[in-house]
Parts: C-alpha cells; sequence; structure tokens
C-alpha cells in the first residue's frame, strides 16, 4: 500500500479537534486516504467464486466441464470482484467526505459541545 498525505483541509480539522478524538480518527483517515479497494475486492472474487460453484453444482448434467458456462462463471466473478473493488474505493471516498462535514460542523459550531 501507498501512502499518501492526508488532504491538507482534513488534516487541518485533525488538528483542531481534542486529542483523543485525533488518535482515534487518524489511523481510520491513513486507511481511509489509501483505499485500493483490494480487501472489498477479494471477498467479492471469494463470494463470487462461492456462489459459481454452488451454481455449477445444482445446474450440471452430468458433464464435469460445462465450457459455455464456466466462461460465463469466470466473466461473473472477475465482474464481481471488479464491482466490489470499486465499490470499497468509493465507500472510503464517501466516509471521508462525510467526516470532513461532520468535523467542520463540530468545529464551526460552538454549541456543538453543550448538547
Amino acid at each position: 500500500m501507498r501512502n499518501k498525505e492526508i488532504p491538507r483541509q482534513l488534516a487541518q480539522l485533525l488538528s483542531e479537534v481534542d486529542g483523543s478524538t485525533r488518535s482515534r480518527l487518524e489511523p481510520l483517515v491513513v486507511r481511509a486516504v489509501n483505499a485500493c479497494g483490494c480487501s472489498s475486492g477479494a471477498v467479492g472474487l471469494l463470494f463470487g467464486a462461492a456462489v459459481s460453484v454452488l451454481w455449477w453444482l445444482t445446474q450440471r448434467d452430468g458433464s464435469i466441464v460445462m465450457w459455455p458456462e464456466a466462461g460465463a462463471a469466470a466473466v461473473g466473478v472477475l465482474g464481481l470482484s471488479l464491482v466490489a473493488k470499486l465499490g470499497g474505493i468509493l465507500f472510503a471516498r464517501l466516509w471521508l467526505m462525510w467526516l470532513r462535514h461532520s468535523l467542520m460542523r463540530r468545529i464551526g459550531d460552538p454549541s456543538w459541545g453543550s448538547v
């Protein structure tokens, strides 16, 4: 994993929160900034492989390999992996946007701590 810098605005917001909040959020922010979708892609690959094996077990007609169906299953597994990978990246980016927004509200609103 390549380490990217935390965006300047988010780093500034993190510097303005209390120490315990910062120490809790910084590792999560670093992980989200550097998200590549590998974990979610791997989960998609395993899920797709499991579904295709179960499908093959229920649909086979006595032959060991059904080549057209095997090709369709392979394309499906790869497609699901790609969608899961992109979904992991998108989730990380949305989480960073949400965090930035909530930190801006928290720091910008002086009455936040009194609620």
